[in-house]
């Protein structure tokens, strides 16, 4: 295809709200080099505010509301380990509501896709 199809093909798609085109940088190559889930347990009423704090925070990559054992689920970010534990105790732990949280650390990453879905599929 010509380079000329293939921007109006793609330029029809974006106009159409079908595709988005956006950057998503990999945080180990910019020196973030602990990366983590915290399964954050609270107050039921509390749930809104708490995610509404949370969201002012630029180590937090991910917030999101959960219908399993935990209320709130966020990604964060951290140069190092320590830096992490310190946010996670003296931050998240701390917010009014928050009754618990458990985290979930990676260790290794075997695999990294930004796809939503696999256009391939059946």
């Amino acid at each position: 295809l010509s380079l000329t199809t293939v921007s109006r093909r793609v330029a029809r798609l974006r106009r159409d709200e079908i595709l988005g085109i956006s950057a998503v940088r990999n945080p180990s190559k910019w020196g973030y080099l602990a990366n983590a889930y915290v399964a954050i347990h609270a107050d039921a009423n509390k749930v809104q505010k708490i995610c509404a704090e949370l969201a002012a925070y630029p180590e937090l990559h991910l917030i999101m509301t959960a219908m399993s054992g935990f209320e709130i689920l966020v990604g964060i970010h951290a140069p190092d380990s320590e830096k992490m534990y310190h946010f996670i105790v003296d931050t998240i732990a701390r917010i009014e509501g928050v009754t618990n949280i458990e985290t979930f650390v990676c260790a290794e990453i075997h695999k990294r896709s930004f796809a939503l879905f696999d256009a391939d599929r059946s």
